[in-house]
């Protein structure tokens, strides 16, 4: 139940930084992101058993029945309308994780040269004798 609270606050997390109003509860958004997560194992399991059998039959093109292709395309499409729901869960979930930033490194000061000899002068805040150094 607990990943169940996290997924659904990934999804608003995501809706709210693509700019998008969220549009399901938390019980439609269960049943649908769980149809998604079905979709793309059942999508997986094929693109598996499809190489396994080429690998079988030493590279020769394995083309499946026309049944089997059909409903397989039916299923992607179907998993291709639900893509935004999951688009929107794992943008929530790398904001989450610390992952969703710009991708701009952090400023860094210049380095300041040391001086040396007449030219080298603490920092006015360290400095114990300013009125002696100041010209």
């Amino acid at each position: 139940m607990d990943e169940v609270r996290r997924e659904y606050r990934w999804y608003l997390q995501g809706c709210r930084h693509l700019g998008v109003e969220p549009r399901l509860e938390r019980s439609l958004f269960l049943v649908h992101y769980d149809r998604y997560q079905r979709l793309t194992q059942t999508i997986q399991r094929y693109e598996e058993r499809r190489r396994r059998r080429v690998s079988r039959r030493r590279g020769t093109a394995y083309q499946d029945d026309v049944f089997l292709e059909r409903l397989m395309q039916s299923i992607r499409e179907e998993q291709e309308k639900l893509e935004p729901l999951a688009a929107a869960v794992s943008m929530g979930e790398a904001f989450d994780m610390g992952e969703g930033g710009a991708g701009v490194p952090a400023v860094r000061l210049p380095n300041i040269p040391v001086l040396v000899g007449a030219g080298a002068k603490l920092p006015p805040h360290l400095d114990p004798e300013p009125w002696a150094r100041d010209p």
